[in-house]
């Protein structure tokens, strides 16, 4: 992934590196709920700071 395909990138509490693909952030994100288009920061700063973190069920080493 190249720089120009990153529209942000933050590191959330236990300092794992999330980036937000411009492709996912158009066609995904975008797509299906265009609402969103003037609150990436909003959500980049739960990425950051969330009020709640829970062990995956599926996945032993992922969090959500």
């Amino acid at each position: 992934m190249t720089a120009h395909d990153v529209i942000r990138e933050v590191f959330d509490p236990s300092g794992a590196r999330v980036v937000l693909p411009g492709r996912v952030w158009r066609e995904k994100v975008l797509r299906g709920h265009p609402e969103l288009e003037l609150h990436v920061d909003a959500m980049l700063r739960a990425v950051r700071s969330p009020a709640h973190v829970e062990a995956d069920p599926v996945f032993e080493e992922r969090r959500r």
